[in-house]
């Protein structure tokens, strides 16, 4: 398939949506802490600490070279903190 047949196509990822996970627009913009604060407060049902890490991961495999390096940091740190708070109850 060349680039031009792809790009008529468009890709899969472009299709996806969750239901599971609620992310407010610009929640990608904020501050590592802000940006796991935000996801806990607003999915509270059992479980959401991990729907929370596996859409970030999603979010960091689906940006690939196009998310800066900054950006990439802040969200990595965010699952970090939500990894902690998940160990502490």
């Amino acid at each position: 398939m060349t680039k031009k047949e792809k790009d008529a196509k468009g890709y899969w990822v472009h299709t996806v949506t969750t239901d599971v996970v609620n992310v407010p627009p610009g929640t990608m913009k904020l501050s590592p802490k802000k940006m796991a604060n935000l996801l806990l407060k607003i999915n509270t049902y059992p479980g959401a600490h991990g729907s929370i890490n596996r859409y970030l991961q999603y979010y960091l495999n689906r940006g690939g070279r196009g998310i800066p390096k900054e950006r990439y940091e802040a969200v990595r740190k965010a699952q970090e903190i939500i990894r902690s708070r998940k160990s502490q109850g």
